[in-house]
């Protein structure tokens, strides 16, 4: 009987321990994919604020193009003297 117990107490140590490493494994696991996730979400974050800066560049620099253009486009008017006109021909047509 006290073999038995003994024999049961000894299985009943491999499993808690079993258990143990099992239970830091996971640990370990999930800590890593806690730590991926968390560096994706970062990325995403400085994704966003990047994408916000190049939209903001790009509309001023599409403002100060158009200001460009109707100034040039503002030129097309008829000279004085032997020419006829001056004209600046819209690439679109």
């Amino acid at each position: 009987m006290t073999d038995a117990l003994s024999s049961l107490k000894d299985q009943s140590k491999g499993i808690s321990q079993q258990l143990w490493g099992f239970q830091s494994y996971l640990e370990d696991v999930g800590g890593g994919i806690v730590g991926g996730i968390n560096n994706v979400v970062q990325l995403g974050t400085s994704l966003r604020d990047s994408a916000g800066q190049i939209l903001s560049v790009l509309s001023t620099i599409s403002s100060d193009i158009r200001a460009v253009h109707g100034a040039v486009m503002s030129l097309q008017r008829p000279l004085e003297g032997e020419h006829q006109y001056f004209l600046l021909e819209d690439p679109a047509g």
